[in-house]
């Protein structure tokens, strides 16, 4: 019969051999596809019809009862999964030991397509997986499911571990197929050791696959909707898509919670080798993802219409979380922190992230509490709603916000349209916040159109542009507040509406403004008050233009500091080397007179270094 693939479902079969398996840790290596003799049953040349008892490659168990055979249509009218020839066997049972040997640790998949002949009964089979010799095996798994509908195969499957100190370490792989009654058929051996754990083709869940891994090893989920609630169970292990950096398949792997609890948990020590990537986490009533007191790495990851009462994207208390390339969207949670929301001691850092129109009461994005620390590297906000307390970022703790851009968030009745933080609930000591190279623009507030900083905080604010922030009462781009004291340095606030005043400082709390750039000016040193010019604000563009009073204007030791190590030269400890571009932040323009202070080269107001090759006049 000529080669015709039929479809086929898929059993997985698993077999712990020990719980001594739980206890070693193995790591990760490439699927090696290991020899099976005559594994299509080929070896033999049979016309169509035609059948004989030579099983080359194959030992019998019971004479005359398993051989080759070349099925016809009445056999199997949908074909055969390989090549013209198949086993059989009846009431019968053949092996092959093959020349490998177990190693510990490693794990084993067997998977073989089993057929159910048209036109004869079929009594089910049995498919082992031992350790040699066949005169004193081992049985490491078996399986007898799925069963083939009528006239068709099924694929079966059987996933085996061998722990370190058990009997099959060193003898060799024993396969062995049985007929359970009358005629089974049997096509396409194949073995693999090693390699990640694959969902569906190996395991039929995603929490299957992880109980069943070990330390090191990959857990790969298929494209589909995967509904459930999932922990990673302290495992050091990586949870991935096929494609964790293509954003279709991304958007196609999806980990649905389906409205009940979280979507994953990490609540049992997971750390930095604990890796989630490629996902997209939906469904959530309490939280995409929880974590507690652990350390996992999360990158291009996708969490959209999750939900909780705080962080609705995630939930992390404790801990140091690191998310890379992820994407939060459209996420509610009904207090703070439509994304994600930090609590306790921990530190939570996000690189590269998005977070688009999520929303919370407090912190449409983010929300630290307590003394949880934020920071975020080249990420955006954009259009991110909260009613009371920072459209975007809600702080009580300590905040760093590097090379990132806020734009259109808040709401009309909230203190900090971008960001609010507050030191006062930080305990004795005081809170801070670094803004850092910086877009704020389009936001909105009632008090403090991009930024309000309140309580006992002492804060700082370098080379940033705040341009078009509105504020209904007070400080269009800028709100001080309590005992707060803000540093502001190198830093463009423009084009601001509602209130009267691009700052508002309410004392006690006081502002210390050097070498910036204010629509209709403000008290300080060196403080200029005209237009910035900016390329195309209009279309986003905030590079300067050649004609900018704000090139080489500014105070190079009024430059913040690398605290995110932003050009990843393991220096956090000198001035900040990049803007928000990307570009080298201090770079001196020659047909420009140097306004500013400092030693060369100099460095210009605002988040855009200007770059004279890619500007025009204008």
């Amino acid at each position: 019969m000529s080669h015709n693939l039929a479809p086929r479902s898929m059993s997985m079969q698993l077999s712990l051999v020990s719980c001594a398996w739980l206890m070693c840790a193995t790591i990760a290596g490439a699927q090696e596809a290991l020899v099976v003799a005559n594994a299509s049953f080929e070896e033999v040349t049979l016309s169509e019809g035609g059948r004989t008892q030579e099983l080359p490659g194959w030992i019998h168990e019971t004479a005359d009862q398993e051989g080759s055979m070349n099925p016809d249509l009445l056999a199997f009218s949908a074909g055969v999964p390989d090549g013209e020839n198949v086993a059989w066997a009846d009431v019968g049972a053949f092996h092959q030991e093959l020349n490998t040997f177990y190693e510990a640790g490693e794990r084993y998949v067997l998977e073989v397509d089993v057929g159910d002949r048209a036109d004869l009964p079929f009594a089910g089979f049995r498919i082992e997986l031992a350790a040699g010799p066949i005169s004193n095996p081992i049985l490491l798994g078996s399986t007898s499911a799925p069963l083939p509908g009528d006239g068709a195969f099924t694929g079966t499957l059987l996933n085996v571990r061998v722990p370190a100190g058990h009997a099959a370490v060193g003898r060799p792989i024993l396969i062995r197929l049985e007929s359970l009654g009358s005629e089974a058929t049997f096509d396409r051996v194949r073995l693999t050791r090693g390699g990640p754990l694959e969902v569906p083709a190996q395991f039929g869940s995603v929490q299957e696959a992880i109980d069943f891994a070990l330390d090191g090893e990959e857990v790969v989920v298929g494209q589909g909707t995967w509904v459930g609630n999932l922990d990673l169970l302290g495992k050091a292990i990586t949870l991935r898509s096929t494609q964790p950096r293509d954003p279709l398949v991304v958007a196609a792997t999806i980990l649905d919670a389906n409205g009940s609890g979280a979507v994953l948990s990490l609540q049992s020590g997971e750390g930095r080798d604990s890796v989630l990537a490629g996902l997209t986490l939906t469904g959530a009533a309490a939280g995409g993802l929880v974590t507690i007191g652990t350390s996992p790495i999360v990158r291009d990851c996708v969490f959209v219409q999750n939900a909780a009462n705080l962080g609705a994207g995630a939930s992390l208390r404790g801990g140091r979380p690191w998310f890379r390339r992820c994407e939060f969207r459209n996420n509610t949670a009904a207090i703070s922190g439509g994304a994600v929301s930090a609590s306790g001691l921990g530190v939570v850092r996000f690189e590269a992230c998005r977070f688009l129109s999520n929303q919370a009461l407090s912190g449409g994005a983010l929300a630290g509490l307590g003394n949880a620390s934020l920071e975020t590297l080249g990420c955006e906000f954009s259009d991110n709603t909260a009613t009371q307390l920072g459209g975007a970022i809600y702080s009580t703790g300590d905040v760093t916000i590097v090379r990132s851009v806020l734009r259109a968030n808040g709401g009309p009745s909230v203190t900090g349209g971008g960001i609010y933080h507050d030191g006062l609930l930080a305990g004795e000591d005081e809170a801070h916040l670094i803004l850092d190279n910086s877009l704020l623009v389009g936001n909105l507030a009632l008090r403090g159109g991009a930024l309000a900083l309140v309580g006992r905080s002492e804060d700082w604010v370098t080379s940033s542009t705040f341009h078009e922030n509105t504020a209904l009462v007070a400080g269009r781009s800028i709100h001080v507040a309590g005992q707060a004291l803000v540093f502001l340095s190198n830093t463009i606030l423009w084009g601001g509406s509602g209130a009267p005043t691009e700052i508002e400082s309410i004392a006690p709390a006081s502002d210390v403004v050097r070498y910036c750039l204010v629509q209709g000016g403000h008290p300080g040193v060196h403080v200029l008050h005209v237009p910035p010019r900016f390329r195309d604000p209009v279309a986003g563009d905030f590079r300067l233009m050649p004609q900018s009073p704000a090139i080489d204007a500014g105070d190079v030791f009024g430059l913040g500091s690398d605290p995110l190590d932003s050009n990843e030269n393991g220096i956090e400890a000198e001035f900040a080397p990049l803007d928000l571009l990307g570009g080298a932040r201090r770079r001196n323009v020659g047909f420009i007179p140097n306004t500013g202070y400092g030693p060369p080269p100099a460095t210009d107001l605002g988040a855009c270094e200007f770059e004279f090759e890619n500007a025009a006049f204008r």
